[in-house]
């Protein structure tokens, strides 16, 4: 599958079954963990890739690469190619590599990661197949504009919403959502003291939502605390209600507008999402997730 993309405002990606939509987003977000370092291939971590799926009798290995992918006035290509000979092996990175502006940054296959040093000398170094380069180089000297690549990988959300997995109550800070956004609390306890996102998350909801009034976290335990919502009542007294007690589409509204929130004060990035359930909370999005002054845009090739 090989087709450009540019993600400009609001945009939505729809075909019929079996068109490729899901392994888009499962691609992206390959693409995104193992370029942060937060996955490796063949491990038992939450975020690791276990395994690839063969659909369709496919075994082709997959090559996944983002062209032209544009930051701070620099064009980048990245290319990862994984191989997995059979359902029952390990995935291994075999190939990847990145340029900027058309020269390169590094090269890696089986025996190594290769970077072109300043005095024009290459230096080499050995890296677990399971591990992604991007994330393991430190960039610096001739390759200090990776740098780039990596935040902009990192900025990227790959969200698959789930409002009724959604916790009531988190003991940690969690700096990204996952993806059904199952640890919402944890992510805004990590964002609630940036008073810029706090602000503009509060005004935006009180724009389609005309009784809610503020959040609170509660503390309901040993370093647990919950998400709860003051309303307005017509009484004159406000409502507190925990986001446990909220409906699926209420929760789903909370947890978009907070994305938006992220990538408009440039708390966080970018945003992918796609879910069933977002269709109860899209009417009021009408701004979408997407700003045009925080765009993605570059080709997305997958084969």
């Amino acid at each position: 599958m090989g087709f450009n993309a540019e993600f400009d405002s609001f945009a939505v990606l729809c075909g019929p079954n079996g068109a490729g939509k899901s392994s888009l987003f499962d691609a992206l977000r390959l693409l995104r963990n193992l370029g942060t370092g937060d996955a490796l291939l063949g491990g038992t971590g939450e975020q690791d890739v276990h395994g690839l799926s063969f659909r369709g009798g496919m075994k082709r290995p997959p090559r996944n690469s983002l062209n032209e992918l544009s930051a701070d006035g620099h064009l980048f290509d990245y290319l990862v190619h994984i191989e997995q000979k059979a359902d029952f092996e390990k995935p291994r990175i075999i190939s990847e590599k990145a340029r900027c502006d058309g020269s390169p940054l590094f090269e890696r296959d089986l025996d190594g990661v290769r970077v072109q040093r300043a005095d024009g000398n290459q230096a080499s170094f050995p890296l677990d197949w399971r591990q992604a380069a991007l994330a393991a180089i430190q960039p610096r000297g001739s390759i200090a504009k990776l740098t780039l690549l990596q935040a902009e990988i990192a900025k990227l959300f790959i969200l698959r919403p789930n409002p009724r997995a959604m916790e009531p109550e988190s003991k940690a800070e969690a700096r990204y959502p996952d993806l059904s956004m199952v640890n919402l609390t944890s992510w805004y306890r990590s964002l609630f003291n940036d008073q810029a996102w706090a602000n503009a998350l509060s005004e935006s909801l009180r724009s389609v939502w005309p009784d809610f009034l503020s959040f609170n976290l509660a503390p309901v335990g040993l370093n647990a605390k919950a998400l709860q919502l003051r309303f307005a009542h017509e009484s004159g007294e406000s409502v507190l209600l925990f986001s446990g007690q909220l409906s699926d589409g209420e929760r789903m509204l909370i947890a978009l507008y907070m994305v938006r929130a992220a990538i408009e004060t440039g708390a966080r990035g970018r945003c992918l999402s796609t879910s069933r359930t977002t269709s109860l909370a899209c009417r009021s999005f009408s701004r979408g997730c997407f700003q045009c002054a925080n765009c993605w845009t570059g080709s997305i090739n997958l084969c």
